[in-house]
């Protein structure tokens, strides 16, 4: 795209600078309201002999910050470019330069007691004005992120497709067993199986852990049913108690099994990652 430059050739020119006037929602007005006779103090810090005033005090940027959520915006760069383009927020600095990123991120790191001291204000308010009546906590629906990490994720369809074939695995094993050794797993569920299996080759079999394990070392034929025995039963025990701790849920976590995986509103990927959280 081309773009001529004009230049004024010199020429002398008159700079008028016209208000407009712009009309305050009332979602804007009760923001601002909201605002306004609460006890800003904790923001102030002593002053000192040298460095300059803040440009932008601290009822504007609070006003910055907490528009900003409402509009979707969470970083402190799409704070900045709302700012410069917003009218409201223009109408708000009142002819101020719009403070930039790293000023509105140095606010929020100093200020970090003051705000939630702002946030008990305003929480107090509303209940001095019954628009709060403190007796539900959150909205059914209201989804909170879980600390656990997002890739401790388990799934009940991958537990449901593996299960089977764990099943297969420790039939295979049983009828092995069967064949070498005198026990009797009939009528045992396969749970019960795999502990009498244990059971009996640890009464029967010494040094049933290989001394040296890897390519070239030849293990018996005890110790390999010994350890897949137990690789076994620790799978199908862990299967059982994970199904049985979603027993209405497709997934959890393993660190906090509470938590399920969901879609949350700040996807700061933007690819629609799962994240552990409640969903009250």
């Amino acid at each position: 795209m081309y773009i001529t430059d004009f230049s004024n050739h010199k020429q002398s020119y008159l700079d008028l600078n016209i208000s407009i006037p712009l009309k305050v929602t009332d979602h804007e007005a009760a923001l601002m309201l909201m605002l306004q006779g609460l006890d800003y103090s904790k923001f102030e810090k002593p002053k000192k002999k040298s460095g300059r005033p803040p440009a932008v005090d601290s009822y504007t940027m609070m006003l910055i910050l907490l528009y900003a959520r409402t509009q979707g915006k969470y970083s402190s760069r799409d704070t900045e470019k709302l700012c410069k383009r917003d009218l409201f927020l223009l109408k708000v600095l009142d002819g101020k330069k719009a403070p930039d990123h790293s000023t509105i991120d140095r606010f929020i790191q100093q200020h970090s007691d003051a705000i939630d001291n702002l946030f008990y204000q305003q929480i107090n308010r509303l209940g001095s004005l019954g628009e709060l009546t403190k007796n539900i906590v959150f909205q059914d629906g209201t989804k909170i992120e879980s600390k656990a990490n997002r890739y401790t994720f388990i799934w009940k369809k991958s537990i449901k497709k593996n299960l089977p074939k764990l099943i297969n695995h420790i039939e295979e094993i049983i009828h092995e067993s069967v064949n070498l050794y005198p026990i009797e797993l009939e009528n045992s569920s396969p749970e019960d199986a795999l502990k009498s299996i244990i059971e009996y080759l640890m009464g029967t079999t010494d040094n049933l852990k290989p001394n040296k394990t890897g390519r070239g070392h030849r293990i018996t034929a005890e110790q390999r049913i010994f350890r897949d025995t137990n690789i076994y039963l620790k799978k199908l025990e862990d299967y059982k108690s994970q199904l049985d701790a979603m027993p209405e849920r497709n997934s959890m976590s393993k660190t906090d099994p509470d938590a399920t995986f969901m879609r949350m509103k700040e996807d700061h990927m933007r690819n629609g990652q799962l994240k552990p959280a409640y969903n009250l």
